[in-house]
């Protein structure tokens, strides 16, 4: 009986490894859930205020932004998820046709605080492409 135990214990670390049983970085999503504010570079508009108010269940994401640059500002929801620090979001201006929808495709690092990426605008005449960098005071704990 000695030696079956330590068999078993092999055996079962085994199974677990070939099944992808170890933790991925979905399992250790962030949180970026709460108001931030930061930059939009856009390729169209120059240089902008970002603020968005982020809100989170789990992997999805929910909320509204509004981008002010010299010429044009838009407000509107946003859409999207996280899986990891992997961050998708797709930006829709309110109302429907004032603007351009937008789709970013991110990172967010520093406990969750910062998110940067990159967006393009699919289907809009204008060819806008830029990015967007935003941050958010972390609590003290």
């Amino acid at each position: 009986m000695q030696f079956l135990r330590p068999a078993l214990f092999i055996m079962a670390a085994a199974t677990l490894a070939a099944c992808g049983g170890g933790i991925t970085a979905a399992d250790q999503t962030l949180v970026i859930s709460g108001n931030s504010s930061g930059t939009f570079t856009d390729s169209v508009y120059g240089t902008g205020v970002a603020t968005l108010e982020i809100h989170q269940n789990g992997q999805t994401l929910g909320g509204a932004y509004t981008a002010a640059f010299p010429s044009l500002s838009v407000s509107g929801t946003l859409s999207g998820s996280i899986a990891g620090t992997v961050v998708n979001l797709t930006f829709t201006p309110t109302p429907s046709g004032s603007s351009c929808t937008f789709v970013l495709s991110g990172t967010a690092s520093n406990f969750g605080s910062t998110v940067q990426g990159a967006y393009k605008t699919p289907g809009c005449t204008t060819g806008e492409n830029g990015s967007l960098t935003t941050n958010r005071p972390v609590s003290p704990t």
